[in-house]
């Protein structure tokens, strides 16, 4: 049978139920529950003749393959406009590399989409509509996972943790992970630093942990001044102390800058005896690095200074920025692949892959 008059009416002939199921099945709008074996045998017949919906009509409508589409879901705020979620350098700076990289390999374009209402599955459904990969960033949606499952959509997640966080979920398929482990890097920085003779550290963390916001969107912060204790506890000849800014009125995530900066200069007595001082990210290393300055230290010469995330605004400040991020090349790269792997087999067993973290040495540590 050509691939190409491949459509609903074959998955249903072919799985042995009627089309009402199958639409049913693929949409999760089914009124009585489809039993688990006939699920499974829709989904065979589906990857066997690796039949996605939508597409799979536009491509019999236009007698042409349809163009690849991979989307991208900010799963910690999937209803935020497009526009401010890349404002956030982070997110921006992935979402540059995936869409090189997919271009490259796959011939596949990248497209961040926001999701109307998350509670409501019509809205997801809308969201999935002519897509052929999905990638979800941080926290993983239950409505998500399901719909990906029965569209026979390969789904990636990505995340700076070990384990993946759901929402409203607890069944047995799981996406495919691709993940580093943010809580290491402030020990892999304090180890870094340690070899260039410091002892004595000050971290200065992101107003953002478990006191001011649910525990979740705390996650990294926390893991992070973990991290930090927990090398300074199993090596002796380290010290050390957190400082956390409070809650400022303006969450802007730049606004972190003037925040470091005001609280460090209000508890500046916790600098006596620091040697280097460690940021949460790369954008509160300017607000440590200004408010240096104004108690008349060099930042990188007087007290060392370090970041996190390798944010591309920041590599040309002055001093530029000692700091750790994520093999950003290395993730771009392995999600290609791994999307190249499901293009050819639908059915492999979920991958987990963990991606290294590398230091970027530069003129402030």
């Amino acid at each position: 049978m050509k691939k190409e008059l491949v459509n609903i009416n074959t998955i249903a002939k072919e799985a042995g139920v009627s089309t009402t199921t199958v639409s049913n099945f693929i949409n999760c709008t089914e009124t009585f529950p489809i039993s688990e074996a006939k699920q499974e045998k829709i989904l065979e017949v589906m990857r066997r003749f690796k039949y996605r919906p939508n597409s799979a009509s536009c491509m019999m409508r236009r007698k042409k393959q349809m163009p690849g589409r991979a989307i991208f879901i900010y799963g910690n705020y999937p209803e935020s406009p497009v526009f401010p979620v890349i404002q956030n350098p982070m997110l921006d700076q992935m979402l540059s590399e995936l869409a090189v990289s997919l271009m490259k390999n796959l011939g596949v374009s990248l497209e961040l989409r926001q999701i109307a209402d998350i509670s409501s599955r019509d809205a997801w459904n809308e969201a999935l509509v002519d897509v052929e990969f999905v990638i979800n960033y941080g926290l993983m949606h239950g409505y998500l996972c399901r719909l990906c499952r029965r569209k026979n959509i390969p789904l990636l997640a990505i995340a700076e943790t070990m384990e993946l966080a759901y929402h409203d979920y607890n069944e047995s398929f799981k996406p495919d992970f691709v993940h580093w482990d943010s809580s290491k890097h402030s020990a892999i920085m304090l180890d870094h630093l340690r070899g260039k003779g410091v002892r004595k550290t000050l971290y200065v963390s992101s107003w953002n942990v478990s006191k001011n916001r649910d525990r979740f969107y705390a996650l990294e912060a926390e893991a992070k001044i973990k991290g930090y204790k927990k090398f300074n506890e199993d090596h002796v000849e380290m010290s050390g102390c957190v400082l956390t800014p409070p809650m400022p009125e303006n969450t802007d995530i730049y606004y972190e800058i003037r925040n470091a900066c005001a609280s460090l200069l209000e508890n500046r007595e916790l600098l006596k005896g620091v040697e280097a001082v460690l940021a949460h990210n790369d954008i509160v290393a300017q607000g440590v690095v200004a408010a240096l300055r104004e108690l008349g230290l060099k930042p990188g010469k007087d007290i060392l200074v370090s970041g996190e995330g390798d944010y591309s605004a920041f590599r040309y400040q002055i001093p530029s920025i000692t700091t750790i991020s994520y093999d950003k090349k290395f993730l771009s790269e392995t999600v290609s692949s791994v999307f190249g792997k499901r293009r050819e087999n639908p059915n492999m067993a979920p991958l987990d892959i963990y991606v290294p973290s590398l230091i970027l040495e530069k003129e402030s540590a």
